[in-house]
């Protein structure tokens, strides 16, 4: 790059990714402009004997040199080898930061810095852990599917059952109002350890309309595993999102000559590979209910009830209007895979000004914790963001609150997402917050579409979402890892005798609880302290619960009963690591 002498201007295009280097000598003055936009020029003056560096940027930009007093060096530094020069591969990726700048809800600056962090993200790569299978999404893409790590797996799950295809012996017969089985192989469902464990998947194909009812006689009864005493099986399903109808039921028929329906509504499905955990709800925590009620008392009024101990003699798969000529797979039956419970509680917290002190006295207690951001204006103060980086600086983990706080549920696009989910990521990046950055949350815990949502989600290096409508309490793994881990099911906080009991089901289950609270306040009322969420933001903490439950997580934490985590750890723990 050349000397630029005074009045004799350089102008030149700075490409993506690449860096610009102006240096006035001793006595020297410089003058860089940069065009930002039409009609918009950014003006930086470089005074004696210093030295500015611009970039890198997410797209070209044209800029000049003029040397004001003395002889100005220019250097340009070269772009990055991959492209794009900031890591962000993806063109809409890129699109949604533009807008962002386009906004003046994002700087040029708060971009490049998240750009350099995102790209040496991607350079790492899938952050390889512990890996199960490779699975086929349902728009025809591929994604990795983790367990957790191996010091922290309690029990794995074993195969216990594998449907026969038709014509050989443990096939189903047609019963009912059974509609058509298809035998196929695993193509377009999974590949690794669960294909090479079960062989070809059976494709149930609903062929005259009210759905699929399939019942299959085992060719050996299985004894019913327990973890704890509580009764669990796992039931694997491949269910896209077209057959999910109204759910799917599961009965299981015992040597008693009893059954159970365990019924599994709509909710239960987001997409891919789904893991049905069927359980005894007399034995488990009350607060584990998942949402599905677990007994129907219409169709067995007949029949006794199967009693949870006798040999399991049938698995009845009954899909609840299943669209015509639409299929699900099943892939069989395993006894349940049990991990040491992740206990993660997110503060939603940054606005309440009472909230901090009390974080750092979780944090403090050797307790992990999570604190949301989002990049809305009044959300990224300078108060706020000194808290935020107080918090971070202390051990809390920053999670990525969206960029509007708007509701995911419903109508959710392609670029409603790119907007919520990638502002917000590259305002924090920028900052520095890496960890914990990976997980996304919006208002209420909404989520989109499964299959959008891991589209635009890999744009953006987000690997892990909170969902509000997920179907459980705890979020269990399977045979196959931990399903769509970008709906991670997450609960309100209700006071404290509400939340050991989540606690209390986790550690039943062997599984991962997410809890959120909207702000800490001191209650200040006539006592006792109501054993209730307080009010503040809709759903908060009174600070002299932290009385109550500090002592309880820290004699379950030494007990080597549960780990306490922020929300960066947990996402390490879902891909394997520890």
């Amino acid at each position: 790059m050349p000397t630029i002498n005074t009045g004799s201007p350089f102008t030149n295009t700075l490409r993506a990714g690449a860096t610009l280097m102006v240096a006035a000598p001793a006595g020297g003055l410089a003058l860089i402009e940069r065009t930002t936009g039409p009609g918009v020029v950014e003006k930086t003056t470089v005074s004696a004997g210093a030295s500015t560096t611009l970039g890198p940027y997410l797209g070209t930009c044209q800029f000049k040199v003029t040397s004001l007093v003395g002889a100005v060096e220019v250097t340009q530094g070269q772009a990055d080898a991959g492209g794009g020069g900031a890591g962000y591969t993806d063109a809409q990726a890129l699109a949604a930061a533009r807008a962002g700048i386009a906004a003046s809800v994002l700087t040029q600056a708060d971009v490049a810095v998240a750009a350099r962090i995102t790209k040496a993200a991607r350079q790492g790569g899938l952050r390889q852990g512990n890996p199960v299978i490779t699975e086929y999404a349902e728009d025809g893409t591929t994604f990795a599917r983790y367990m957790a790590p191996n010091d922290k797996i309690i029990q794995r799950g074993q195969c216990v059952w594998i449907p026969a295809p038709t014509g050989s012996s443990g096939a189903p017969a047609a019963s009912g109002n059974y509609t058509n089985l298809a035998y196929t192989g695993d193509a377009q469902c999974i590949v690794g350890e669960i294909g090479s464990q079960s062989g070809p998947v059976c494709r149930l194909t609903a062929t005259v309309a009210g759905g699929i009812d399939c019942l299959y006689t085992l060719p050996t009864p299985i004894a019913p595993p327990t973890y704890r005493g509580n009764f669990f099986l796992d039931v694997v399903l491949r269910v896209p999102p077209e057959a999910v109808g109204n759910g799917i039921d599961i009965v299981v028929g015992g040597a008693d000559g009893g059954r159970r329906r365990f019924k599994f509504n709509a909710s239960a499905f987001k997409g891919g590979i789904t893991t049905l955990r069927l359980w005894n709800p007399n034995h488990a925590p009350s607060d584990l209910a998942q949402r599905y009620s677990s007994i129907s008392s219409t169709d067995e009024s007949a029949t006794p009830f199967w009693d949870f101990t006798s040999n399991i003699t049938y698995i009845r798969i009954w899909g609840q209007n299943t669209p015509i000529n639409t299929s699900i797979d099943v892939i069989g039956a395993w006894t349940p895979t049990i991990v040491k419970p992740q206990i993660c509680l997110e503060f939603e917290l940054a606005e309440f000004a009472e909230s901090p002190a009390n974080v750092l006295r979780w944090l403090n207690a050797g307790l992990g914790a999570s604190v949301r951001a989002t990049s809305l204006p009044s959300a990224r103060t300078t108060s706020i963001v000194a808290t935020l980086k107080s918090l971070y600086d202390a051990g809390a983990d920053i999670y990525n609150g969206s960029q509007s706080r708007t509701s995911l549920n419903g109508s959710s696009t392609e670029a409603l997402l790119r907007s919520e989910m990638g502002l917000a990521a590259a305002w924090i990046a920028s900052k520095g917050w890496i960890r914990g950055a990976d997980t996304f949350s919006t208002i209420g815990k909404s989520s989109g579409p499964a299959a959008l949502m891991r589209k635009v989600a890999a744009q953006f290096n987000i690997r892990r979402g909170d969902d509000g409508n997920s179907r459980a309490n705890v979020f269990t793994a399977g045979p196959a890892g931990f399903d769509t881990p970008m709906h991670m099911p997450a609960r309100g906080y209700n006071g404290p005798t509400v939340y050991i009991n989540y606690v209390e089901a986790a550690k039943a289950t062997g599984g991962i609880l997410k809890n959120f609270v909207h702000g800490v306040t001191a209650y200040t009322g006539a006592l006792p302290v109501p054993d209730a969420a307080n009010p503040i933001g809709g759903g908060g903490m009174w600070a002299q619960d932290m009385d109550i439950l500090i002592p309880y997580l820290q004699a379950q934490v030494a007990a080597g009963e549960i780990d306490v985590v922020g929300c960066g750890q947990l996402s390490a723990f879902l891909d394997g690591l520890g």
